[in-house]
C-alpha cells in the first residue's frame, strides 16, 4: 500500500508545486490591466478615467467597449455642467496572493479629487470599490446620482439587457452575450436607464450620504460592489447576498507546500 501512497502524495506536491495565482495588475502606460481567475478589466488614465474594458474569463468579447470617452465613471453637476473623472493616475499598488488593491486618483476639472480604492480577489466575480472626495473649493460629495455611472458602449451587434433590484439590497446590473457588469450598494439605491443613446446605462445614487465639503476638506468614503461574470441578469441578482463577504485570501504556495511534505512524511514513516 505504501507505494500508491507515496504516489499519490507526490502527485499532489507537483500539482501544488505548479500552482500560480492569478491576481495581478500590470502597468502598460495609459492602461493598467487587472487579472483574476474570472475576470480581466482594463483601467484606462487618461481622460475620462475609468474601465474601458471587461472580459469574464473565457470570453473574447468584453462587455465594455473600447475607445469610448467615458465608460466607467464619476461625475457631478456645477450648475448644469457635468464634470466627469478627468485624468487619473495610480497612487499606490498593493499585492497579495490571491488579491489585489489599487488606489487611483482622479480630477474632475473644477472642485472634485476622487480617489478610489479597489480591491480585487482570485476566486469570486466581484470586487470592492471606497471612495472618498478631496474639496477644492465648496461642494457636495456626492449628488444627482452618477456614483458611479456605467455606460458599456457595446457597439453595433451586442444587444444589453437591463434589471435593478431592491433586495437584499439595491443593485444593478446589464447583461449581454459576454456575460453581465453589475453594481452593489448598501446604502445607496440603483437604477438603469436602457433606452439611453443605444447601449443604455445605470448607475448608483449615494446622495443620502453626501456632505457639504469646503476648501481642504475630505468626505467620508461611499462603499460600493461590482461584479463581472458569467451568464445574465438572473446570476447577477443571484451574486447580490455574497458581494458584502470578503473571500478568504488563499495559503501562498510555500504554505501549501510545508503542509502536504508534512502530510506526505506522515505516510512515509
Amino acid at each position: 500500500m505504501r507505494r500508491p501512497i507515496v504516489a499519490w502524495a507526490l502527485g499532489v506536491l507537483v500539482l501544488t508545486r505548479g500552482a500560480v495565482y492569478a491576481a495581478r495588475a500590470t502597468d502598460l502606460g495609459e492602461t493598467w490591466v487587472i487579472e483574476t481567475d474570472m475576470y480581466t478589466l482594463h483601467w484606462k488614465l487618461a481622460a475620462q478615467a475609468g474601465y474601458s474594458r471587461a472580459w469574464v474569463d473565457g470570453e473574447e468579447g468584453s462587455l465594455l467597449g473600447a475607445n469610448q470617452a467615458r465608460t466607467f465613471y464619476h461625475s457631478d453637476n456645477y450648475g448644469g455642467r457635468w464634470n466627469d473623472w478627468g485624468f487619473g493616475h495610480v497612487r499606490s499598488v498593493e499585492r497579495a496572493p490571491g488579491k489585489v488593491v489599487i488606489e487611483y486618483a482622479m480630477f474632475d476639472g473644477m472642485h472634485k479629487e476622487y480617489t478610489c480604492t479597489a480591491t480585487y480577489w482570485d476566486g469570486v466575480a466581484y470586487f470592492r470599490h471606497r471612495v472618498v472626495v478631496a474639496a477644492g473649493g465648496d461642494v457636495r460629495s456626492f449628488s444627482q446620482g452618477h456614483e458611479p455611472m456605467v455606460e458599456p458602449h457595446t457597439g453595433t451587434g451586442v444587444r444589453n439587457a437591463y434589471g435593478d433590484w431592491g433586495e437584499p439590497f439595491p443593485h444593478a446590473a446589464f447583461a449581454n452575450k459576454h456575460g453581465f457588469f453589475a453594481l452593489y450598494t448598501e446604502l445607496g439605491t440603483a437604477r438603469t436607464h436602457p433606452d439611453w443613446d443605444a447601449d443604455g446605462r445605470m448607475d448608483l445614487i449615494h446622495d443620502s450620504l453626501g456632505e457639504k465639503l469646503q476648501d481642504g476638506d475630505r468626505s467620508d468614503p461611499i462603499v460600493y460592489s461590482l461584479a463581472v461574470g458569467a451568464g445574465g441578469l438572473g446570476e447577477a441578482h443571484s451574486l447580490a447576498p455574497d458581494v458584502t463577504t470578503e473571500p478568504s485570501l488563499p495559503v501562498s504556495r510555500r504554505d501549501k507546500l510545508a503542509g502536504t511534505w508534512a502530510t506526505l512524511k506522515t505516510y512515509l514513516e
